[in-house]
């Protein structure tokens, strides 16, 4: 085999342009699922990791939707906190 491949059609592809091909998907994927459930897509790819490294499949499956509720629980958290009189030193009542 030599260092391209030939298509059914005669044409040749170098094999530097197959990987290229392929990094699209998996570069975008996380990008459109992260932003339809507010994750960015660094933090979906790490939950994907994690869960499926501690929990196999089912991490697999369930990581996006648990990602998604810590990252809401620790937005509100940190709103909270933000505006508390803890942080700001003013005392209520």
């Amino acid at each position: 085999m030599g260092a391209s491949h030939e298509l059914r059609d005669g044409r040749t592809v170098s094999p530097c342009a197959q990987p290229r091909s392929r990094s699209g998907p998996n570069l975008l994927a996380p990008k459109l699922v992260g932003e339809s459930v507010g994750l960015h897509p660094v933090w979906l790819i790490f939950a994907l990791l994690a869960f499926g490294y501690l929990f196999g499949l089912v991490g697999l499956l369930v990581a996006v939707p648990l990602a998604a509720t810590i990252g809401v629980l620790a937005r509100f958290t940190l709103r909270r906190y933000l505006e508390s009189s803890l942080r700001t030193g003013e005392k209520s009542g």
